[in-house]
């Protein structure tokens, strides 16, 4: 960021797009979306070591997906949701950890209701699945994921349902941005209270994404 420009590295292993992505310490995670040349939805997990500019295969994921939500929270990455390999008709409620200590992967608590291109986004020891897709249309949907009890509940929805949106936490507070709904990019900011349980509207984007 202070050199203020782009600079190439190592490309992936794998051309695909509709991932899931996060970082964990020196890492980063690309799991699942549409595989080239085909297209077809891939389990393949591949890690990026920033110190040396390189990329490793891991261990795939459980529930091949596309379009997922994934956060990386305490030494664990969890990915959320998607649509599976039937294609964009069938979304899915898995939700699935990896251990990098163990190399592992772990099938956790579904939380009911399925979708994808939503955003997963942790504090505190919980995960915020928000707004998504399900059946074609965008949700206001919030669940909550308590990870000690590996147990799911009700969140208070979002003002604007909206899928494939940007989100991320500062703090105890959920800050969303962005989205899309039936066909149409939005310019919505929300911002959500943890402790409050509240949305927040906030000034919108200068351009709709």
């Amino acid at each position: 960021a202070a050199g203020k420009r782009w600079l190439p590295l190592a490309p992936s292993p794998l051309s695909r797009t509709e991932v899931g992505a996060a970082r964990l310490g020196r890492f980063l995670y690309v799991v699942g979306g549409f595989a080239g040349p085909g297209g077809a939805t891939t389990d393949q997990v591949a890690r990026y070591d920033i110190d040396s500019d390189s990329w490793q295969l891991v261990a795939p994921l459980p529930v091949a997906v596309n379009h997922p939500g994934m956060v990386a929270h305490r030494g664990r990455l969890y990915v959320h949701g998607g649509y599976t390999a039937d294609g964009l008709s069938a979304e899915t409620d898995a939700l699935q950890r990896y251990d990098p200590a163990t190399g592992a992967w772990t099938t956790l608590a579904p939380s009911g209701p399925a979708r994808a291109a939503a955003a997963l986004v942790a504090v505190r020891g919980r995960l915020y699945a928000i707004g998504g897709a399900a059946n074609g249309s965008p949700l206001r949907l919030v669940e909550v994921y308590e990870i000690a009890q590996d147990r799911w509940r009700g969140g208070r929805p979002m003002r604007i349902p909206r899928e494939h949106l940007a989100a991320g936490a500062v703090g105890r507070r959920i800050f969303v941005l962005g989205g899309r709904a039936n066909g149409q990019n939005l310019r919505a900011v929300e911002r959500f209270g943890t402790r409050t349980g509240r949305w927040v509207k906030l000034p919108r984007l200068r351009v709709a994404r």
